[in-house]
């Protein structure tokens, strides 16, 4: 597996670094700005229009996936082997149906998700909760419901066992 990783600044692409080659993923390409300082070299948000020069990386390095983290390392957005952004909306729906897939436990996100993470929720046959938005009433409700993942359609992923906040680090692993 080929990984392209964009970490807004020095010390996040250290830290995904660091943690890609721990879970086994040895083929990891950091895409470096002109001058790797610890200043952000793109508008912070991991959104599609900001990704567009890591996604032509990914594309012409002919990488398999693409990980691009904000400055607090709380979403994740994903690039496919085309370049295309998946966007942050599609993060917590790909961990989700793949841990619910794993283990069954309920589902909790905020209101302003996308519909699709009802049907990840269907498809698994595990009960489903939305809140509204905010992280602190997202995992308010997934204590309450002892829920195994939620989040936000904005690439943050809460799995409470692990890390009682969004975590793109944890997202990554998935």
């Amino acid at each position: 597996l080929k990984v392209g990783i964009d970490g807004v600044n020095k010390e996040n692409l250290n830290s995904l670094k660091e943690l890609l080659k721990q879970i086994g993923v040895h083929s990891i390409f950091d895409y470096k700005y002109e001058d790797n300082s610890k200043e952000f070299k793109r508008n912070a948000e991991p959104t599609s229009q900001n990704l567009v020069k890591f996604s032509n990386f990914i594309k012409t390095n002919k990488l398999d996936i693409g990980l691009a983290v904000d400055p607090d390392v709380d979403r994740l957005s994903i690039i496919d082997e085309r370049g295309n952004s998946i966007g942050e909306e599609f993060t917590l729906i790909l961990c989700a149906d793949y841990i619910l897939k794993q283990q069954k436990g309920s589902f909790v996100v905020n209101n302003s998700s996308s519909l699709l993470n009802k049907k990840i929720a269907e498809k698994n046959r595990v009960d489903f909760y939305q809140t509204k938005v905010g992280e602190s009433n997202v995992l308010d409700k997934m204590l309450k419901e002892n829920s195994l993942i939620g989040g936000e359609g904005n690439g943050g992923v809460i799995i409470p066992d692990i890390n009682r906040c969004r975590d793109a680090l944890l997202a990554s692993s998935i």
